[in-house]
């Protein structure tokens, strides 16, 4: 059954064990640059990669973490699509088919019948369509508190798409100052993930995780990793 919170959950620990092997590698990374170095040389604090070998790895690590995120997205693009295609049942058609050929219907009507029938996709939509052609006509009978998760689920999924690729992009081109910095993005990316799921706009919020790479080859730019 499509579920945003549990994609959401199940992208927020993907995005996690990316930014744990991030600053592992860096870590590695680090200590092969220090086994490295003959007598005399200046020692450099730990910051960007040092090797092109660490670079590798962070960009191999990077994009099986991209891919296990494109799975769960799959998934949950499915699940909708399958949910969105489930036929209503006989009465529920036929109930709704005698509400929408009324001229007008009641706000207790319509509210009973999202709550009888609502669960299905097409029912929900109609019913949707019923409520905005009486606002149209004059007659107002507007039903909250009742929604479908289905509601913006492929608008969902395409936009955590774009922020678990810009997190993880952040990740790859080491645009994050130290530890810190890369445990705030991620709180950030959380808290993007949590805005999609409600519907909110999130490209501002977006904007500040990454500084918008888009793919390319590991590189030896990026800003410094943190002890």
């Amino acid at each position: 059954m499509f579920d945003k919170g549990r994609t959401n959950a199940r992208l927020s620990i993907i995005a996690e064990q990316c930014a744990s092997a991030a600053l592992e590698v860096a870590r590695q990374d680090y200590r092969e640059y220090m086994a490295a170095l003959k007598p005399g040389q200046t020692v450099e604090p730990m910051g960007k990669l040092k090797g092109r070998a660490g670079q590798e790895r962070l960009y191999a690590s990077c994009e099986e973490f991209r891919e296990k995120a494109a799975a769960v997205l799959a998934q949950a693009e499915r699940e909708a699509g399958d949910e969105m295609a489930e036929a209503p049942s006989a009465a529920a058609l036929a109930y709704v088919q005698a509400l929408g050929a009324r001229s007008r219907v009641t706000k207790t009507e319509l509210e009973a019948a999202f709550r009888n029938y609502g669960d299905n996709w097409s029912i929900y939509r109609t019913l949707r369509d019923i409520e905005a052609r009486q606002a149209r006509e004059g007659h107002p009978a507007f039903v909250t508190g009742i929604s479908s998760t289905l509601d913006g689920a492929m608008e969902y999924v395409e936009d955590a798409k774009k922020a678990i690729d810009r997190f993880i992009d952040g990740v790859r081109f080491q645009e994050y100052k130290d530890e810190n910095d890369l445990k705030s993005r991620l709180s950030f990316l959380q808290m993007a993930l949590n805005g999609i799921a409600d519907g909110n706009a999130f490209a501002g919020i977006v904007g500040g995780i990454t500084g918008g790479h888009e793919g390319g080859e590991p590189s030896g730019d990026g800003a410094s990793q943190g002890e």
